[in-house]
């Protein structure tokens, strides 16, 4: 067996568990649980409309935006002058893309610590503001910027072709993850719909953002864990 080959039977592991999960919340609705049935004609009429929104709900457009960044710092050569393996050109090239960085930092600050400042909320803190919303994206695409002007400036990225490949080639080379995903989006919206996290105890909006959190990362790590080793064998 190839070493990827194991991969394949994450999406086939989703579905088995989409499969049990409803067997378990119509045997459940039959003895009287306080859980949604899945098999129901209720149920079966979400599971068909539902595909495409349980997918825009999802953690799509961060993994995304996250893969992207993983994938500029190490095509654009900066994870590398991170490292210490440097000559003077890619020196000078950090040093342009820490001042980018760190203007890009101070913007920020300037339009979230000032009086009325554009990035805070209409009560003028960051409580559920634009600024704690958006920050996430924004501070991967401010790392996805730097590295590209890192790889440029080093002579690493030549062209917006070379820029486009580095940004991406990650996504590239993980693509079968999508699939694993896909399949995944529908298991966590069947578990949320379901509400059989309602049966662990009452708190189940912790218990169902944990299994989010790990159904979602699990995945992408092994296939992260995979394509660096492989990278690394085909180095060496």
């Amino acid at each position: 067996m190839r070493q990827r080959d194991w991969l394949t039977y994450i999406p086939l592991s989703c579905l088995l568990t989409i499969l049990l999960l409803a067997l378990f919340t119509w045997a459940g609705s039959v003895y009287g649980l306080e859980v949604v049935n899945l098999l129901s004609a209720e149920g079966i009429r979400w599971m068909f409309s539902s595909v495409v929104p349980n997918i825009t709900r999802s953690p799509l457009p961060i993994l995304l935006l996250t893969l992207m960044a993983l994938s500029a710092l190490d095509g654009s050569g900066m994870l590398d002058a991170v490292r210490g393996h440097t000559n003077s050109k890619q020196k000078n090239a950090m040093v342009i893309a820490l001042l980018f960085l760190t203007l890009s930092a101070v913007a920020i600050a300037c339009m979230t610590l000032l009086p009325g400042a554009p990035l805070l909320n209409p009560l003028g803190t960051l409580s559920h503001s634009p600024f704690t919303r958006g920050l996430p994206a924004v501070a991967l695409i401010i790392v996805i910027i730097t590295a590209d002007i890192y790889g440029y400036t080093s002579g690493r990225l030549l062209t917006v072709a070379d820029v486009v490949k580095a940004d991406t080639q990650l996504i590239a080379d993980i693509a079968s993850y999508f699939l694993s995903f896909i399949i995944i989006a529908q298991m966590v919206a069947c578990f949320d719909y379901s509400q059989v996290f309602l049966l662990i105890d009452d708190n189940s909006n912790l218990w169902f953002l944990i299994f989010e959190y790990a159904a979602y990362l699990i995945p992408l790590l092994l296939h992260l864990i995979t394509h660096y080793r492989n990278k690394e064998k085909t180095f060496n």
